[in-house]
């Protein structure tokens, strides 16, 4: 089972380009509610990679299979995760239960907080939450820490994981900006018409990259047949073989098209005269 299972395991309930483009929808709205809260990405360290952990643990919440899969690893209560881990003699399972944990209690303290109730003892409220704050801390570190002794090595989760654990409040914060956005994402999620929108939209922006980095090839093209100098020629490949991983119908052959053949090929049999 690898690191990113419980997110990615059922991946397969909606066609990619659905799941690309609601996660997309959902990182757009962690952006939006970190510059409302003036929060921006990268202030304390940089944390662009946690804003897409963020988006796909969101993304992942939203699946019928979540809660099945994860209900074997997350406590009911704090004091139960240790004898969940008791019960476990290997560290990745250990890493789960730390992993799920901490995800759990960040989106219970963020999304999932009801501010409607009142409580008449504030102030056992308000130490309350900073003793499930510090356990959602100590529960990403323990995972970060875990996570590393699972791959022997430093990865970039373990990465992701520490810098959450060490800026926790940040993170609380940004999500539970965007609560009204992830409701109404939530609700709408499944729709066949807001899917169809979804995968419209990750179609547009798959477009919009292909065509910008075909007209990129272009203007480097013009300029290397005017001076024929290696750098161009060097970016040109490497900009060709970009092309070429977003659209397999293109091609090009630099030496034919420097005699003016045509070889650049673009979908739907287009083909332009280089």
């Amino acid at each position: 089972m690898s690191d990113s299972a419980y997110q990615d395991d059922h991946s397969d309930e909606l066609r990619s380009y659905e799941r690309e483009g609601a996660i997309n929808y959902l990182l757009s709205g962690i952006l939006r509610s970190r510059e409302a809260i003036e929060l921006p990405s990268n202030e304390q360290c940089f944390d662009e990679d946690v804003n897409v952990y963020l988006a796909h643990l969101l993304y992942s919440v939203c699946l019928p299979s979540y809660s099945e899969w994860t209900n074997q690893y997350i406590a009911k209560h704090t004091i139960d995760v240790q004898e969940l881990l008791d019960q476990c003699e290997d560290i990745f399972s250990k890493y789960l239960i730390y992993k799920l944990n901490a995800d759990h209690l960040l989106l219970k303290m963020s999304v999932f907080k009801d501010n409607s109730i009142v409580s008449k003892n504030q102030q056992l409220f308000a130490q309350s939450d900073g003793y499930f704050m510090e356990k959602a801390k100590s529960y990403f570190e323990q995972a970060a820490i875990f996570n590393r002794r699972v791959y022997h090595k430093k990865t970039a989760v373990s990465d992701i994981l520490q810098k959450i654990a060490t800026h926790f409040e940040i993170y609380q914060h940004v999500l539970f900006e965007m609560r009204r956005d992830y409701f109404n994402f939530s609700t709408m999620f499944g729709d066949p018409s807001f899917m169809s929108f979804m995968a419209e939209l990750k179609q547009y922006e798959h477009e919009m990259s292909r065509e910008q980095k075909i007209d990129q090839f272009l203007d480097l093209f013009c300029r290397y047949k005017k001076y024929k100098d290696e750098s161009t020629r060097i970016k040109l490949l490497v900009l060709g073989n970009e092309i070429k991983k977003i659209d397999n119908s293109f091609s090009f052959d630099l030496e034919e098209a420097a005699k003016q053949k045509i070889v650049v090929k673009r979908t739907r049999n287009e083909k332009t005269n280089l």
